[in-house]
Parts: structure tokens; sequence; C-alpha cells
């Protein structure tokens, strides 16, 4: 038996329509950018808040160009911002640091030199002393006389002197059979500022003593020359 007639929809049927799913805009170069713009002005380290800047205007010109792939303008502009204060910053903060340290270093620098300069003296008078029965010259400028060292050995660079003068003072009428931890010549610790001086000993060796260890070392010599010799020893003072 046929069944009833087909009967067509009263109704028309209406296409199905499907949803699409966007994908997530990339913002990673924007939210890099303003996190290395926080770092930079934390930290006043200009070379971050550069890649801050850097990494911002690429972020932009790619949000400008790609809107549908890359987002996170605000974020980038962020980035921009904070990396240029840290770049200003720093500019503002580096020479305060950097200058006292530079000065620092050329003391340090002129200090090294001193040294250098009481070693040859340590060198040439014993030099000397081998040359005359083992006693030390009676000053420092017989030593430039003898051609033993040169005239500028006897400046201290940090006192802005020239030759002829000489910086240092000098223990005169030591002998190579003295003690050998008694002082020879030391800087003058006006030049330092009073922090300390290089010290000449008979042996050669030249050592930093800071105040108050100076002062009690120059001490200790004077006591230990007076026991021996009954007289205190003849310090000649810089010219």
């Amino acid at each position: 038996m046929a069944g009833p007639p087909f009967q067509p929809p009263s109704q028309p049927v209406q296409p199905v329509s499907y949803a699409t799913v966007q994908a997530p805009l990339s913002t990673g170069m924007a939210i890099g950018a303003m996190v290395c713009g926080i770092i930079g002005i934390v930290t006043c380290l200009f070379p971050i808040g550069i890649v801050g800047v850097i990494l911002g205007i690429i972020a932009i010109v790619r949000a400008s160009h790609e809107p549908h792939r890359y987002g996170g303008k605000g974020m980038a502009v962020a980035g921009i911002c904070t990396g240029a204060i840290s770049i200003v910053t720093a500019g503002l903060f580096l020479p305060s640091v950097a200058l006292p340290a530079l000065v620092r270093g050329r003391v340090l620098a002129k200090r090294t030199i001193a040294a250098s300069h009481l070693g040859s003296i340590g060198s040439a008078a014993f030099v000397y002393a081998n040359q005359y029965d083992g006693c030390y010259p009676p000053n420092l400028q017989v030593l430039v006389d003898e051609g033993l060292i040169k005239a500028d050995e006897l400046i201290d660079l940090a006192s802005l002197n020239e030759p002829p003068a000489c910086d240092f003072y000098y223990v005169s009428g030591l002998t190579t059979k003295d003690d050998p931890h008694w002082i020879v010549a030391y800087s003058d610790p006006a030049v330092s500022n009073g922090e300390g001086a290089n010290v000449l000993f008979v042996d050669s060796h030249v050592e930093w003593f800071e105040e108050p260890a100076l002062s009690e070392a120059i001490d200790d010599f004077q006591a230990a020359y007076q026991q021996r010799h009954r007289r205190p020893p003849t310090i000649l003072k810089p010219q």
C-alpha cells in the first residue's frame, strides 16, 4: 500500500550559521617592552630602557599594520614611556656614581706609582750601601746625584710637585745591619688627605698603612731605634 503523498514544509528551512572563534592577539612584544621599561626605571640601567623603547616601537608598528594578529598598543606605549624615563634617569644617576669612582681610581693609581717609586728608592739605597760599607745615603738626593734613580722618582704624583722636590720622609743614618723591619722612607700622609702612606723598609719591601696603623708603625720604629742607638732617628722631611 502506498503511503501518504509527500507534503512540502510550510516554512522555508533556515540555513545553519556557525560561530567563528577569533585567535587571541599576540601581545608578547608589547608586554616585553613594558617590563623592560619598568626594570630600567627600577635599576637605572639605561640599556634595558633602550630595549624597552625598541620593543615598544616594534609592537606599535605591528599592531598598526596587522591589527588582526597583534595587539597591546597600550602596553607598548607604556614600554616606550617607561624606557625613555629610565634612560633619562640613568643619565642623571650614572655621573653621580661614575665620577667619584673615577676620582678614586686616579687616587689609587697615583698611590700605586708612589709605592713603585719607593721600591726604586729601596733598591737604589741598597746598591749605594754595598758601595759605601753598608751605609745608606745621607739623603735621597744623593741617589739622584749618583745616577741610581731619576729625579722624578722622588715625586709623589698626588702632590703635584716637580723635580727637584722630594715628597718622601727619609730616615738618615741607617745601615744594612739594622733591623730589616725598620723604616727607611715613607710618603707624606698629608698628600693622601691623612688616609695613610706607603712605607719603605730596610728589607726593601713597600707596604701601605692606613691611619692609625701608620702612626703606630712610625712610633714603634722610633722607640726601637732609640733603644738601640740611645738617640732618636734623624728623619728628613719632604722638601
